[in-house]
């Protein structure tokens, strides 16, 4: 195994994909373009790295006004930042 994969391992630093595991690709594609994606920075790829703080940016009622995210979508992002330990706003 290579050394970088193993000081990886060791430090146990989440990659992109883990911290969007759990969420379908509407849920991700709406979060990183909807209205409060700009707090994760201006390259989509910095987006990604802080979707937790953009998704809980949100509040239910906004997150149901976003184009692409329904109930069941509202309800995924819910479920997945209390996984994380983070809330949607108030």
């Amino acid at each position: 195994m290579n050394a970088a994969l193993m000081m990886r391992d060791r430090m146990r630093v989440p990659t992109n994909k883990q911290r969007r595991i759990g969420l379908t690709r509407r849920a991700v594609s709406a979060l990183l373009h909807g209205r409060h994606a700009r707090l994760g920075g201006r390259t989509v790829s910095s987006r990604a790295k802080h979707l937790i703080e953009i998704a809980s940016a949100y509040t239910r009622d906004e997150l149901l006004m976003e184009p692409g995210i329904g109930s069941i979508t509202a309800t995924e992002i819910e479920l997945w930042l209390k996984a994380r330990r983070s809330p949607l706003a108030e």
